[in-house]
């Protein structure tokens, strides 16, 4: 409807200067108007907007009332279109038999007959506009109720609630399709208190004495429960009500929504066991800390006392090496013509044997990583040790090595230490002596284990 139209008169007058003087009549008392020429027009400009109509009896006697009383059927509910039915003499309801059909068509009908003076026609103009009005008004509020119901609505559905109304004695009355979706019960299971039947049955009780309490106090209603959902399952929801009063303060109906706060509360009852058990975790985590500090602080000891260990070690086998070169060479200078003497350097080799397998545990000991044992190809080994005693006995001595055939898969069934083949490694001692001196020939045999010979000459 357009605004400056919604307070106008349609005049429909199609004898004489009627419609002329009428809204010289209503211009005058500074009221708008509009006059029509046909039934017709009335029915398009009523459709854009108005707030009265002044109709002659004669514009209706003969015309189709059917396009007016349609469009006055369709009005919305807040709208009573107000019509001023101007008759002849004699006109009204006891003397004139259409004066009925009129009213049937029109509905909303003043008669005014004729002659008739023209501050009648203002007062009657008047009074069908503060009708006209009072229907605006009522418009007006109902469009906000709507728009009021929409953001409920939309508040409901922004926290998932579910919204329930009652009565004032606090029962289920009317259709719930809420509680309906939510629970699964039937208009004819959920009335009166026969909702309680979705409520836990540890819940139902409790949930009853405290709803009767708040209706009978007239207070907000806070609450939570368990409710069986259509699919069985069992939710935890926040329940609040309040209720709605009429103009004297008497409850008219309560108002409430069921909130699903299962996630919530069960987040909460994590957070707090989470709390409880804080201090727990803090104590256990600093044990922790002081054991592996422990562990660090020992084994930061055992690594200084390797480093120590290996530096010890290091200087003792310098000084021995020496002492088992010079008895090697006193052993092939004299062992052949003394026994005695021979025995005497034999024990000393024993002795220097057992001190160097005692620098060896002390060097191993000081190694950082772990000696592991693994199978080896002592043939493969064998002949990496070539350049290493070639360049030991001096280029005047001829060095062979050689192996049995089936050496290797007997190594690989029987998995040796590297760290000892190491160790025989770096003892191989070659006569000091012998360097340099003559010629002859150095031969290593792999049978399982290592033999040497040493010849002075010749093969």
């Amino acid at each position: 409807m357009i605004p400056h139209l919604s307070e106008r008169a349609l005049i429909l007058a199609p004898r004489g200067r009627d419609a002329l003087l009428a809204e010289a009549i209503l211009v005058e008392a500074g009221l708008r108007a509009c006059v029509c020429a046909t039934l017709a027009t009335v029915v398009d400009e009523l459709a854009r907007g108005a707030g009265y109509g002044i109709v002659t009896e004669e514009a209706l006697r003969t015309a189709d009332l059917h396009p007016l009383v349609g469009l006055l059927e369709s009005q919305p509910e807040w709208s009573d279109f107000p019509f001023i039915l101007v008759t002849e003499r004699g006109g009204g309801l006891e003397r004139n038999p259409a004066a009925s059909r009129y009213i049937a068509a029109l509905g909303n009908v003043t008669f005014l007959e004729r002659p008739f003076h023209p501050t009648t026609l203002i007062s009657l103009a008047k009074s069908a506009i503060r009708g006209r009005r009072r229907q605006y008004e009522a418009r007006s509020r109902l469009e906000a109720l709507h728009k009021g119901e929409q953001r409920f609505r939309a508040a409901i559905d922004a926290v998932q609630g579910i919204p329930w109304t009652n009565n004032a004695n606090g029962e289920m009355i009317g259709d719930q399709p809420g509680w309906s979706a939510l629970t699964g019960q039937t208009f004819e299971e959920y009335q009166g208190f026969g909702w309680s039947s979705a409520v836990h049955p540890d819940d139902a009780t409790p949930t009853i004495d405290a709803w009767r309490a708040a209706v009978a106090a007239r207070r907000t209603f806070m609450f939570e429960h368990r409710v069986r959902r259509h699919d069985g399952e069992w939710r935890q929801y926040s329940v609040r009500a309040i209720p709605t009063c009429d103009a004297d303060g008497n409850v008219r109906e309560w108002v409430g929504v069921h909130t699903d706060v299962t996630s919530q509360r069960d987040t909460e009852r994590a957070l707090l066991d989470l709390t409880e058990t804080l201090e727990q975790r803090i104590i256990a985590a600093t044990a922790d800390r002081e054991v592996a500090l422990a562990h660090l602080h020992e084994a930061q000891k055992l690594e200084t006392i390797g480093q120590l260990t290996g530096g010890v070690a290091h200087d003792f086998n310098n000084l021995l090496t020496p002492i088992t070169g010079t008895l090697d060479l006193m052993q092939y200078r004299f062992g052949q013509t003394d026994e005695r003497t021979s025995r005497m350097i034999t024990g000393a080799l024993q002795s220097a044997e057992r001190a160097k397998t005692l620098v060896q545990r002390l060097l191993g000991f000081a190694r950082r990583q772990t000696l592991q044992t693994t199978a080896v190809d002592l043939g493969d080994l064998l002949e990496g040790m070539h350049d290493l005693i070639t360049s030991s006995v001096g280029p005047t001595i001829e060095v062979r090595i050689s192996q049995r055939s089936d050496l290797q898969p007997a190594l690989e069934r029987f998995p040796i230490s590297l760290h000892h083949i190491r160790c025989w490694r770096s003892s191989l001692r070659i006569p000091v002596g012998s360097r340099g001196q003559g010629c002859g020939r150095w031969r290593s045999t792999g049978r399982g284990s290592c033999a040497r010979r040493l010849c002075a000459g010749g093969p």
